[in-house]
């Protein structure tokens, strides 16, 4: 025991005479004065001359990707080791040690993967945007955007039932490119769904299979846990497959996206003939599934009242 004792007497003699310490007790008596070592002139003409070419050059190596991999299976294939060279170089960049050109490659490239759009882009070309591809990042992974499910006074881009909030000293103007860009890539895909409808509206309710497209229009309607005592249902344009029986949805796109995800994914159905019921009825469903039956049932109504109404007058 009393072994013990002495070798912690040393241990903390040891420390006390440690020049940590000792700076410690020196302080506390006068603080000391230090020279600052200035930061070498060339270090900050090579960090300024990095961020003022870093954005040019980034739009240059992104641009050479989307060449590449818009190109011909071949020309591809040929140019393999020129884009995996170019994609690690990106990567090299966005991962650098320091923090103020870590963030400014990130800036750059941000700006870069969304100034690279095509002029009539797809939904997959603002998903690529947005999440990235398996080897080069999206806004997400650079940390320039975040999805919430909260409003926010800062600009955001609602997408494929997403609220992605954008951050940064440019998130005004990105948010302006992403919606323009998403306005454009929604009409070609109402475009190529409407296409794909060759079973008519009144075909559906008719009882005949095939895919039927429904242009969905918003709606007002009452709402009395509402300030305003009204509530905004958003519409969109939806493509929907039928079997003679039932109605599923097959694909769509538009201010409806959030719901008609939910609904999608928890693979709803509505029965032909209670479209011209006002009221879904299924008691026997669970409640989160008659939820969403019923708010299908409603929005399937929406986009064919018109052919609803005309089966009502009559003959």
């Amino acid at each position: 025991m009393k072994k013990v004792k002495k070798n912690n007497m040393r241990t903390m003699q040891e420390q006390l005479s440690s020049p940590e310490v000792q700076a410690i007790i020196e302080e506390e008596v006068a603080p000391a004065i230090r020279t600052i070592e200035k930061t070498p002139e060339k270090v900050i003409e090579k960090k300024q001359t990095y961020i003022a070419n870093i954005s040019e050059y980034m739009t240059e190596m992104v641009a050479r990707v989307r060449a590449i991999r818009v190109s011909s299976p071949e020309v591809r294939q040929i140019r393999s080791k020129e884009e995996q060279e170019i994609v690690a170089e990106i990567l090299r960049h966005l991962g650098y040690k320091d923090d103020l050109l870590r963030n400014r490659a990130a800036h750059a490239y941000a700006d870069a993967i969304i100034a690279t759009l095509p002029p009539e882009p797809k939904m997959s070309d603002i998903r690529r945007v947005v999440d990235g591809e398996s080897d080069l990042p999206g806004l997400l992974k650079i940390k320039l955007a975040v999805e919430t499910d909260k409003k926010s006074e800062s600009p955001t881009l609602k997408f494929e039932g997403r609220r992605i909030q954008f951050n940064g000293g440019q998130a005004a103007k990105r948010v302006y490119e992403m919606r323009t860009a998403l306005k454009k890539a929604q009409e070609v895909k109402v475009t190529e769904i409407r296409a794909r409808g060759r079973t008519t509206r009144e075909d559906l309710l008719a009882e005949k299979s095939g895919l039927v497209f429904i242009d969905v229009p918003d709606e007002i309607v009452p709402d009395e846990n509402s300030e305003s005592g009204k509530k905004h249902l958003n519409g969109g344009a939806l493509l929907v497959v039928t079997n003679s029986k039932v109605v599923r949805p097959a694909e769509f796109v538009g201010g409806f996206e959030n719901i008609m995800s939910q609904i999608s994914e928890a693979k709803v159905f509505i029965p032909v003939r209670q479209l011209f019921s006002k009221r879904f009825s299924a008691p026997d469903l669970p409640p989160e599934k008659y939820y969403l039956c019923k708010i299908f049932h409603s929005i399937l109504r929406r986009g064919l009242a018109p052919e609803l109404a005309a089966r009502q007058k009559p003959a």
